[in-house]
């Protein structure tokens, strides 16, 4: 099988382990730049170029798309998928999960249990907002990001307005979210291979007293990494 890894970075430990053992289970594997990748667009002739040359004969891809780069990346992976090739990761399922809202909005429909989430930009209704998260303390979070990035825990009402106010000054969305105490600043990150998990790794927040990793550690990770995959 002929397998493209797309990634920036050819030296990061993840792509070299994922292309060490595709080769040492007989595949074809190269890593492509996929933020130096352009497509041509017509009718029934999804092009891929890199580096002068016509990427079209690739069985498979792994996606290995940056939070920075997700639009112009998750467009590469849709080129790719137009082809044919099948995607480890598609990019509907990429871009959904880099939604924190729209993935929650997922979960919940599917029925995995997640945090009460409340999805707000207007301040002036902040105590109902802050009762319907199951009130104080609970975490605020920008409905963009990762690692922890933009994550803020408020302790008391008063707090929480104080966040929610400097979010709205500046014009971001947010999320207000219950605050799971017996997560103990845990979350289990999964693997999954078609409906199967794999693998899984706890993650422990490196401040114990920071609960920002507010997933309950007792939802079904099966069911919540199918279910933005699948809609």
């Amino acid at each position: 099988m002929k397998i493209a890894i797309l990634s920036k970075g050819g030296a990061n430990y993840s792509t070299k382990r994922l292309k060490e053992v595709a080769r040492a289970r007989g595949h074809e594997v190269r890593v492509i730049n996929y933020a130096k990748c352009y497509v041509s667009i017509e009718k029934n002739q999804p092009v891929v170029r890199y580096k002068g040359e016509s990427l079209d004969h690739f069985d498979a891809i792994i996606p290995r798309i940056a939070q920075s780069y997700t639009k112009y990346g998750t467009a590469i992976v849709r080129q790719f998928e137009n082809q044919g090739a099948y995607a480890t990761a598609s990019s509907i399922a990429i871009v959904r999960s880099r939604d924190k809202l729209r993935a929650y909005q997922i979960l919940a429909k599917a029925g995995v249990g997640i945090p009460k989430t409340v999805f707000a930009r207007e301040t002036a209704n902040f105590e109902d907002v802050v009762q319907l998260a199951g009130g104080t303390p609970l975490i605020i979070k920008v409905a963009r990001g990762t690692h922890g990035n933009g994550v803020v825990l408020a302790e008391t009402a008063k707090a929480a307005k104080a966040v929610m106010q400097a979010f709205y000054v500046e014009g971001v969305n947010f999320l207000v979210q219950e605050f799971v105490k017996e997560s103990a600043g845990e979350d289990i990150r999964a693997l999954v291979v078609g409906s199967r998990v794999v693998a899984s790794v706890k993650r422990q927040s490196l401040d114990d007293d920071f609960r920002s990793n507010n997933l309950r550690c007792g939802y079904d990770a099966q069911r919540a990494w199918t279910a933005c995959a699948r809609g």
